[in-house]
């Protein structure tokens, strides 16, 4: 199959290779990410969501230089900025920037997330949704290798 290189405004939009490492864990269960720059934290949500293996049944948010983003919720009294309207990019700026991905309040999963590094693409389907740590379950690493339909644009790795 041959590759046609990249010649529209998506061949100008950074890919940021995320590490996500899922705390308080031993050994640590984590994997890389390789996402669009200008993906909505709505969509990073969802992403995470498959990455991990979670179901989307619980409350969620990032935490971003102090701020919060998530879905807007009248229940929950903090005050955040709703995720859909914010762009990756917009908070995420440079390399080596961490910030916090937190799921189920309850259960209170938190992840780790940093920027390691910023590309840009040469080829359309270069993103690849997922490189598995050396601890993630067997089905996870499945997903990642592709089974199952598991692909950058299931996920939505390619588009915001």
């Amino acid at each position: 199959m041959q590759r046609r290189a990249m010649t529209s405004e998506a061949a100008r939009v950074p890919i940021y290779q995320l590490k996500v490492t899922l705390l308080d864990t031993r050994p640590p269960i984590w994997g890389r990410l390789q996402v669009r720059s200008d993906s909505r934290l709505s969509r990073l949500h969802q992403i995470l969501q498959l990455a991990f293996g979670w179901t989307d049944s619980h409350l969620h948010q990032f935490v971003i230089d102090g701020q919060y983003y998530s879905e807007p919720d009248d229940e929950y009294d903090m005050p955040t900025v709703n995720e859909r309207r914010v762009l990756l990019n917009q908070v995420v700026v440079d390399r080596g920037i961490s910030f916090r991905y937190e799921y189920d309040f309850g259960d209170n999963w938190q992840h780790a997330v940093m920027v390691e590094a910023m590309v840009l693409p040469r080829f359309r389907r270069q993103v690849p949704a997922m490189q598995p740590g050396p601890d993630l379950t067997e089905s996870r690493k499945r997903l990642a290798a592709g089974s199952r339909g598991w692909n950058a644009d299931a996920v939505g790795c390619t588009s915001p």
